[in-house]
C-alpha cells in the first residue's frame, strides 16, 4: 500500500484518572490516512517515535507500536503513552512509520507531525492566583529547596499561621514580652519570650586600693604599673608641672590602660618637670 497523502489531528485523551492527583502521560492520537486520493482501508500497523526537532536527531523515548489498526473511512484512533517525556518544555514531533499487518517494511510518513500543547497539559508552567489552596497540596510535597530565597515575604504569610511551636527556637527567637523591675536585670530570655530577673547589685562599695606616683624631671619619662583594669579604677588625683616655658616645652601626667592594666605616666622635655598623683579603687565586677 503507497501512501500518498496523511492528514493528522490531535486530541487529548478523555482517559480516566484513579485519584484527583493522578495526572496520565497518555493522550490519543487520531489521524486520517489516503491512499491515491482514498481513505485507506485494511489492517495496519503503526510505529510511532517522539523527537525534539523537525528533522534529524534522536528519539527521546522508546518507540510505541500499534498493531491491528483497522482505519474507518480512513480515520484511526489509538491511545500514545511516551512517559515523561512529553513533560520536557519544548516542541515536539512525531515520526510515523506503518505497514500492512502481519509483516513486511515499514512506509515512513513524512513530515514528522508537530505535537500540540493539548496533550502536555499534564505540565503547567504556571497557575491563575489563588487557583492552588493548602487544601490541594500534599503534605511535605512542597521542600524549602523548591521555595527560592526572599520567595516568601511578610505578605504572603496569613496572621497567626506561625506560632512558636512551628519555630526553631536554636535559630530564631521569639520576641521579649517580659520586663524586670526597678533594681532588677534580665539575666535570661526563655524559649517563649519570657524573662528571668535577678536583683541588679551593681558596684556595691569602691574600696580603696592605693596611692601612686611618677616624676619626671628635665626631659625624662617615667611610667608606674598601677592595678588590673577587670576590677580597679584608676585616676589622677594630683597634676604638678614645673618650668614649663613657653610654648616650646611641654610636660604631662596622665593615666591610661596597656593590656589588662592600669599605668600612671609621667613625661617632661627640656628643663621642664612633671610630679603625677593617682589613686586606685577596687570593685567586683557584676556577673
Amino acid at each position: 500500500m503507497h501512501i500518498r497523502t496523511f492528514m493528522i489531528c490531535l486530541s487529548l485523551a478523555l482517559l480516566p484518572l484513579s485519584t484527583a492527583f493522578a495526572q496520565s502521560t497518555a493522550f490519543s492520537y487520531q489521524g486520517r490516512l489516503l491512499e491515491s486520493g482514498m481513505p485507506a482501508s485494511g489492517m495496519l500497523d503503526i510505529q510511532f517515535s517522539l523527537f525534539a526537532a523537525a528533522q534529524g536527531g534522536s528519539a527521546i523515548a522508546p518507540d510505541v507500536f500499534i498493531a491491528d489498526v483497522l482505519p474507518d473511512q480512513g480515520i484511526f484512533s489509538v491511545e500514545l503513552d511516551f512517559g515523561s517525556a512529553v513533560l520536557i518544555n519544548t516542541p515536539l514531533w512525531l515520526e510515523i512509520r506503518l505497514r500492512p499487518t502481519g509483516g513486511g517494511a515499514f512506509t515512513l510518513l513524512r513530515p514528522r507531525q508537530p505535537l500540540n500543547q493539548a496533550p502536555r497539559a499534564v505540565h503547567t508552567q504556571a497557575v491563575g492566583p489563588n487557583s492552588v489552596n493548602s487544601s490541594a497540596i500534599i503534605d511535605n510535597s512542597v521542600t524549602s529547596v523548591k521555595i527560592l530565597d526572599g520567595a516568601v515575604r511578610s505578605g504572603e504569610i496569613q496572621n497567626g499561621t506561625i506560632t512558636h511551636s512551628d519555630v526553631n527556637t536554636a535559630e530564631i527567637q521569639r520576641r521579649i514580652n517580659g520586663i524586670c523591675g526597678p533594681n532588677f536585670a534580665i539575666t535570661r530570655v526563655l524559649v517563649n519570650g519570657n524573662v528571668n530577673c535577678t536583683p541588679d547589685e551593681g558596684i556595691l562599695d569602691f574600696p580603696f586600693a592605693g596611692t601612686f606616683f611618677a616624676n619626671a624631671e628635665n626631659g625624662a619619662t617615667d611610667i608606674e604599673l598601677l592595678r588590673p583594669t577587670a576590677n580597679h579604677l584608676c585616676m589622677l588625683s594630683k597634676v604638678q608641672l614645673r618650668d614649663v616655658d613657653g610654648g616650646s616645652e611641654n610636660a604631662l601626667c596622665r593615666v591610661r590602660i596597656s593590656g589588662s592594666n592600669w599605668l600612671l605616666e609621667a613625661a617632661s622635655d627640656n628643663d621642664s618637670d612633671a610630679f603625677c598623683e593617682a589613686i586606685c579603687l577596687s570593685f567586683n565586677p557584676v556577673q
